[in-house]
């Protein structure tokens, strides 16, 4: 991962949520943040205060049986230079809590490292749930590849052949004239 990592942008991200009686009609959706990937390499995130985060556990199988849902698309959009428009992952229907220990960190995977890993490392798909009862505040380190390198599975990782193809790792920039 040297190359790709070899000057990452670094990004460090603090997050309030806020109670739920300071906001009126609201629900868990409304103050939470709903079901996604992260773009890059990994995450460090640590809750502080109050729980909230949760995850769907990665599946191998592709089959529909009722306790695991294929992934392909999601609620927000995606735009030239993000990576999970081929993504094809299957998870758990259920969601599970993240222990919120303020002696834990957690970590979970991006979209860039499943491409790197030709989908060895599945991309952590997850959310948070704040039941508003209280302040909810955590922090999160992104760690993502140098946008000027193109990510693409690892030769070493690939096998029989690359499940995903080259794709730069910032965003493509439109100069206008």
């Amino acid at each position: 991962f040297d190359e790709i990592f070899d000057e990452p942008l670094v990004v460090q991200r603090l997050m309030r949520y806020p109670a739920k009686p300071n906001i009126t009609d609201a629900t868990p959706d409304d103050i939470g943040c709903g079901a996604h990937y992260d773009f890059g390499g990994l995450t460090l995130l640590r809750q502080v205060d109050a729980p909230g985060l949760q995850v769907q556990c990665p599946a191998q199988i592709s089959s529909h049986d009722g306790q695991h849902v294929h992934i392909h698309g999601a609620a927000y959009g995606t735009t030239q230079g993000t990576f999970f428009s081929d993504l094809h992952n299957n998870h758990s229907t259920e969601w599970t809590d993240v222990d919120a220990h303020a002696d834990r960190l957690v970590v979970t995977f991006g979209e860039a490292m499943q491409r790197l890993t030709n989908g060895k490392v599945q991309a952590t798909r997850h959310r948070v749930v704040h039941s508003g009862t209280s302040m909810r505040h955590s922090m999160a380190v992104f760690v993502d590849p140098n946008p000027h390198r193109e990510v693409a599975p690892l030769a070493e990782l690939t096998g029989a052949r690359p499940l995903y193809s080259s794709r730069m790792a910032g965003h493509k920039t439109v100069l206008l004239a």
